[in-house]
């Protein structure tokens, strides 16, 4: 299975043979997330902007990785230079896939920790006054415990 997702809308592939799918319709430079299913495998999402006539081939990871249960995810910011934790900071959790709000908090001590279900696509935007926001690219909780040292916070 296929699928296009951009701004909350679904486009699913056209099959073909040899686990082949076409897309149409869709205008160039278009932006969001392409995701690549089958059965057994991991799942792929990635971000993704269709040019024409662009053929694109994945290879699926074999599904060792159950995507059932829970993530704890650990999210510490920290500052560029100097590596100390912040205090004061606002964190945002963003479906990466569907770029839906999960959550938003106003962490006083630089860390907060989330339990979220395994297998979920997850963006992240740190911020903090005096500081130039930063996003953490979105990534697919895997582990039991995910900790994100975000030190990319700068003046």
């Amino acid at each position: 299975q296929a699928q296009f997702v951009v701004a909350q809308k679904t486009i699913d592939g056209i099959p073909g043979t040899d686990n082949v799918f076409s897309f149409t319709g869709i205008p160039a430079g278009l932006q969001g997330f392409l995701i690549v299913k089958a059965n057994g495998y991991e799942q792929s999402s990635d971000p993704f902007v269709f040019d024409s006539e662009q053929i694109i081939s994945f290879e699926l990871q074999h599904g060792i990785i159950s995507f059932q249960g829970k993530t704890q995810l650990l999210i510490v910011a920290k500052d560029q230079q100097t590596q100390q934790q912040l205090t004061a900071v606002k964190i945002k959790i963003f479906d990466g896939i569907t770029n839906d709000l999960i959550s938003e908090v106003q962490d006083e001590d630089g860390s907060y920790a989330e339990l979220l279900d395994t297998g979920t696509s997850v963006r992240m935007v740190v911020e903090k006054l005096g500081y130039i926001s930063t996003e953490i690219p979105a990534r697919t909780l895997r582990q039991e415990q995910e900790i994100l040292d975000d030190d990319r916070l700068q003046r």
